[in-house]
C-alpha cells in the first residue's frame, strides 16, 4: 500500500476542522491583517487583526429585543449571525426565559475612539488589558452581541451566568450556531455556525495535553 493510499484511507482527526474554518493572514509592518474577514469562523483577537477600516457588507438589525430603544450602530450584527441569534432568542421565550442585545457591531473607527480614551485615562499598559486594540475586536466583525437580562438589571458583568438566561444560553447556544462565553464584565454571544461550535466545545473539553491548535 502506498503513502499516498495510506492517506485518503486514514480516519479524519478527531478535530479536524475544514481550511475554510482558518484566518488567512499577511503580515505587515509586524501585525497579521486577516484577509478573509468575512469568514464565519474568522478568528479576531490581539495577535489576529481585521483590515484597517473594515465593515462587513450585510448588516442588518436582528428582530430580537434590546436594552435601549434608540437607533444605534451596536444594533446590527451580520444577517447570518443575527438570524441565529434571534433564533435562539425566540426558543428562550417560548421556555419562559427573556434575553436582551445590549452590543454588538462596534467600527473601527469607535474602537479606535474607545482605546485611546482608555489610554488617556489609564495609561497604555492597563489599556491593552481593559480595552481591544482598534482592529482586533469580535464586534467588528459583526458576529457578536454582548447580552443580558431585567434579572441582571440589563448590566454586562458576571453575575449574568447566575441568572435564569445566563444558564439557559451555557445550556443551549451551541445549538443556534452560536458560542455563548462569560468574559471578565460581559456575557458575549459569538457566531461560528453549528459545525464550528461542535468542534469548539469539544476541543475545549479536552484535557489540554490532548488539544491541537485549530486556529480557527
Amino acid at each position: 500500500e502506498t503513502e499516498g493510499e495510506q492517506e485518503e484511507t486514514a480516519p479524519e482527526e478527531e478535530y479536524a476542522l475544514t481550511a475554510e474554518m482558518l484566518n488567512v493572514i499577511e503580515t505587515e509592518d509586524g501585525v497579521n491583517f486577516i484577509q478573509n474577514p468575512e469568514n464565519i469562523q474568522v478568528l479576531v483577537n490581539k495577535d489576529y487583526s481585521l483590515p484597517i477600516g473594515y465593515r462587513p457588507g450585510d448588516l442588518v438589525v436582528p428582530e430580537v429585543k434590546f436594552s435601549f430603544d434608540e437607533k444605534h450602530e451596536k444594533k446590527l450584527m451580520r444577517k447570518e449571525a443575527g438570524e441565529a441569534l434571534a433564533e435562539m432568542f425566540d426558543a428562550a421565550s417560548e421556555e419562559g426565559v427573556e434575553i436582551v442585545a445590549v452590543s454588538g457591531f462596534r467600527s473601527y473607527e469607535r474602537q479606535e475612539q474607545l482605546y485611546t480614551a482608555e489610554v488617556a485615562a489609564s495609561g497604555a499598559e492597563h489599556a491593552q488589558q481593559a480595552v481591544a486594540e482598534p482592529g482586533k475586536s469580535e464586534h467588528q466583525t459583526g458576529l457578536t452581541m454582548d447580552v443580558s437580562s431585567a434579572e441582571n438589571s440589563f448590566n454586562l458583568n458576571q453575575d449574568f451566568g447566575k441568572t435564569a438566561a445566563g444558564k439557559w444560553l451555557a445550556e443551549n447556544s451551541s445549538e443556534y450556531g452560536l458560542r455563548a462565553k462569560t468574559a471578565q464584565v460581559l456575557c458575549l454571544c459569538r457566531m461560528y455556525g453549528r459545525r464550528a461550535v461542535t468542534e469548539i466545545q469539544r476541543f475545549c473539553s479536552e484535557p489540554k495535553a490532548k488539544r491541537r491548535d485549530t486556529r480557527i
